[in-house]
């Protein structure tokens, strides 16, 4: 029988008493209830993606190293300027062990600004994208369904759908400019996301349809 591989603890009740915070205090900051911090902590409930941005913001942390899931903070950036002089040895030798931790680091780091650049940007396309619709709280769904994303344990990837989202949303961009330049397949797929959106798009259909979908989500948590 394997032994199930234990899951990362998170740094979050070593920053809270760090700053001397109780679980209230961190909670008021953060708008919930001390009882969610508690579980936080604990590892009996994950945060959502948008509350471990409010958290990693909070303490000033990558929201990997709030995970638990690597050591690196800010700090770990200037140390790569001090890294960067032994990457070779007076042979012109690479040393391995330094290139990988200046990787790391690097990588460690992009994530973190990856998955706050995302959710800022996903947010933002979404009110471009769905100005239209009159109802401000549908459109609060829409972003919830990106704010909810929950963060892969692997740490190494953004989370699903806002990763789904952005590659998709890119695909698309790139097809317009190359539309724009003259290519006739990127054109003929641009025309048929404009048929498909403008020329199908039935107000009536799609409001029907959510409220299939909102009663079903109802029926489901009987």
């Amino acid at each position: 029988m394997s032994i199930e591989e234990k899951k990362p603890h998170n740094r979050i009740a070593e920053l809270r008493k760090e700053k001397h915070l109780t679980i209230q205090q961190l909670a008021d900051e953060i708008g919930v209830a001390n009882g969610t911090i508690s579980r936080y902590e604990k590892g009996s409930r994950e945060p959502k993606l948008e509350t471990w941005i409010k958290l990693a913001d909070f303490f000033d942390v990558p929201v990997p190293y709030l995970q638990g899931l690597n050591d690196y903070t800010k700090d770990d950036k200037k140390r790569i300027d001090k890294l960067r002089p032994l990457l070779y040895d007076k042979n012109k030798k690479l040393n391995w062990d330094i290139a990988s931790k200046i990787l790391n680091i690097n990588a460690a780091l992009s994530l973190d600004e990856s998955i706050k650049e995302g959710l800022k940007g996903a947010n933002q396309i979404i009110d471009i994208l769905f100005s239209h619709i009159p109802e401000q709280e549908t459109l609060e769904e829409y972003k919830n369904i990106i704010s909810n994303s929950k963060l892969p344990d692997s740490g190494d990837e953004l989370p699903e759908p806002l990763s789904s989202y952005i590659t998709i949303l890119s695909l698309v961009s790139e097809m317009f400019f190359g539309a724009q330049k003259g290519d006739d397949v990127a054109k003929e797929c641009i025309q048929k996301i404009d048929n498909l959106y403008f020329e199908k798009y039935d107000p009536h259909v799609v409001h029907e349809a959510h409220k299939r979908m909102k009663k079903d989500e109802y029926d489901n948590k009987k």
